[in-house]
């Protein structure tokens, strides 16, 4: 899918660039804040000539930890670490009177939400800065920044065991990533999950679902929307003999496999 950008193209030399930052400010004047520039530490002149200039400088591709508060160059490893670096920007202009939301999910999803307004790194009227998690990076150096975890564990899960007895609880094995996010969370009771890890595997069986449905009828008020789950049938025998027409689903939801369905048509013949 094609998409369209705005955006001004400048080129950086080091005997024109503070011809080229007076450009720049002038032709952003009017968005407010303050100017981030992010440059390859290969670059060292550029950096030189930066380093006066009064706007925040992320040096690319340098192995440690950022700089202190009052420094106006930060230092990062990779492209991904700068999302969370905005953040952190944002949050001090800001102030800690707002909550910090780390969310994570498969790229195609986040690009749909994104497309529609949602997860803004930018503090939001409601309270809240939404900071993309990288599985790409090291998990508990970004949770210590974020006050709440919103995640789609469904997108990284490899497979799930289905227990047979009650005393034994279904395994669900995520990807490496999310293993990581699970342990830290497990270990920091002050961090607000939003879909608790142990409660993920209700969303999965098609057969929960129904009863959580059914059992929410009792909630229903005169005159409003009911709350109704549609009629099902557990079957146990694959054999089991169906008439037009039924729509016949494996019992767990699609993961990382295609769903299973099937329409179980009466031998009209």
């Amino acid at each position: 899918m094609s998409r369209l950008y705005t955006f001004s193209c400048f080129l950086l030399n080091p005997p024109s660039v503070h011809d080229i930052m007076n450009e720049i400010a002038a032709a952003w004047v009017d968005n407010g804040g303050s100017f981030v520039l992010v440059v390859s530490n290969h670059n060292k002149d550029l950096f030189l000539f930066l380093s006066n200039s009064g706007w925040l400088t992320v040096i690319l591709n340098v192995e440690g930890g950022s700089a202190s508060e009052d420094s106006s160059t930060v230092f990062i490893n990779k492209l991904e670490e700068l999302p969370m670096i905005i953040c952190h920007l944002n949050r001090k202009a800001v102030g800690k009177n707002y909550m910090m939301v780390g969310y994570i999910m498969k790229p195609s999803r986040e690009e749909d939400f994104s497309k529609r307004g949602a997860f803004p790194l930018y503090p939001t009227q409601n309270g809240l800065i939404f900071m993309p998690l990288s599985l790409e990076l090291p998990i508990s150096s970004q949770l210590k920044q974020v006050d709440i975890v919103l995640h789609k564990a469904t997108d990284e899960i490899l497979s799930v065991e289905i227990s047979n007895s009650s005393e034994l609880p279904n395994k669900i094995t995520y990807s490496r990533g999310m293993q990581e996010l699970q342990r830290y969370v497990e270990h920091q009771p002050d961090c607000c999950v939003i879909d608790p890890f142990n409660k993920v595997y209700p969303v999965l069986d098609r057969l929960i679902i129904q009863q959580i449905l059914l059992s929410l009828e009792k909630f229903n008020i005169e005159s409003r929307c009911k709350i109704r789950g549609p009629n099902f049938l557990k079957v146990f025998s694959p054999e089991c003999y169906l008439i037009y027409a039924c729509i016949d689903f494996n019992k767990l939801m699609e993961t990382t496999l295609n769903l299973l369905m099937n329409i179980m048509f009466d031998n009209l013949i």
